[in-house]
């Protein structure tokens, strides 16, 4: 009889220390399973972040060759007029020299 309740006894402290190594894997596996959600959140905010400083940098990317296209336009234009306004002065020069050879072969 005395056999039969020490093991009585440790059946149940066996019970009671299984009780509390589930009840530990419990509070541990809850533990774990809040630091994933929290690891997935920052994650996921890391990742839009990210979507949006990418987004930011292709919209940054494309006004800058916006602005390239525009301003190498706006060159070319000038330089246009520039070279214009060269070959309208060089034919006022030409004429106006003409001109003064005429004007030189009629007074001789």
């Amino acid at each position: 009889m005395v056999l039969w309740l020490a093991e009585q006894e440790q059946a149940q402290a066996t019970t009671r220390r299984l009780k509390e190594v589930q009840e530990e894997l419990t509070r541990e596996h809850q533990q774990y399973a809040l630091l994933e959600k929290e690891s997935k959140d920052k994650l996921a905010a890391q990742l839009q972040d990210i979507q949006a400083l990418q987004l930011r940098m292709q919209q940054t990317h494309e006004q800058h060759r916006n602005e390239v296209a525009q301003l190498k336009m706006k060159v070319d234009q000038r330089q246009g007029q520039i070279h214009d306004g060269q070959t309208v002065m060089l034919q006022r020069l030409k004429d106006e020299n003409i001109q003064l050879q005429e004007k030189a072969s009629n007074t001789q």
